[in-house]
């Protein structure tokens, strides 16, 4: 589906789906390898339980009233076997979720909700906006999908293993979540001709289900857009040349993506009883 450059604000997670644009998640896989990113787009990604859980803990906070239309509740404990095809059979259209799926979601949701600070930010909110904008260095349409828009920032919602800070911090580093906020902070300054500040909510996806709010500096964005430029610039050069290379193209030297742990000190090379450094055994 082609749409003009704009901000949507009702729109379904179908409709946006079928956009024909770019959008964070599917462009972060450019992280690890153009061929990557096109196995991706063709065939799609695999789920897991833990991320069924957070797409319901995001519904539930978002759109509670949307919970019972898109999901429904299986009381076995697997998804297999003849009594789950004729429960599945009897929804269709919805996606089939276990007891304990649903509780985890829920509690995460009620959390969430039960926070001052996150409540404060997503009740009254346009939540669920979506983005269409074009990313004028690399020619690319891209989208986005907004979890809330409030007075003050662009909110976005993360069921995380770890709500601390230092754990939080190290999980956003690994899953690009400043990426994230770069390109979606710079979808709405497309669309609106307005800047606003990135927020997340983390929401800690076990009992007790610690709640923590993140802002996103500056620093952080540029970082995000350096990175989110560069791999639409290599997007843009994958299209142009139909090339999709994967993570190499040539042999690599192993020794220079090795740990500094594992290898011996300058003064440690000629021991013959030099053994990997304490660091390396307590990282097993």
């Amino acid at each position: 589906m082609k749409l003009e450059p704009g901000i949507y604000r009702d729109m379904s997670f179908a409709d946006y789906l079928a956009i024909d644009a770019v959008n964070n998640s599917s462009l972060k896989a450019m992280a690890t390898s153009a061929k990557t990113y096109k196995h991706n787009l063709t065939h799609g990604r695999e789920g897991s339980s833990a991320m069924l859980v957070g797409r319901m803990a995001h519904t539930g906070t978002l759109e509670r009233k949307q919970l019972l239309k898109e999901y429904a509740i299986y009381p076995g404990k697997v998804r297999r076997g003849k009594q789950y095809d004729a429960f599945a059979a009897v929804n269709p259209g919805k996606t089939i979720v276990l007891e304990s799926e649903w509780d985890k979601a829920a509690g995460i949701a009620d959390a969430v909700m039960a926070n001052d600070e996150a409540r404060n930010l997503l009740v009254g909110t346009d939540t669920e906006v979506s983005i269409v904008w074009r990313h004028e260095a690399s020619d690319t349409l891209c989208k986005a999908r907004l979890d809330a828009d409030c007075a003050t920032s662009i909110v976005d919602l993360k069921s995380t293993r770890h709500a601390t800070p230092r754990a939080f911090a190290n999980d956003a580093a690994k899953l690009y979540y400043h990426v994230q906020a770069a390109f979606y902070a710079d979808a709405y300054a497309a669309a609106t001709g307005k800047r606003k500040p990135f927020r997340f909510i983390a929401a800690q996806s076990s009992p007790p289900h610690e709640v923590a709010v993140y802002r996103v500096s500056d620093r952080l964005l540029a970082a995000g857009r350096k990175l989110y430029e560069a791999w639409l610039n290599q997007l843009w050069l994958c299209r142009e040349h139909n090339e999709w290379p994967g993570v190499a193209t040539q042999p690599l030297e192993l020794e220079d993506y090795f740990p500094a742990w594992a290898l011996p000190k300058a003064e440690d090379e000629n021991d013959p009883q030099w053994v990997m450094a304490d660091e390396g055994e307590a990282a097993e």
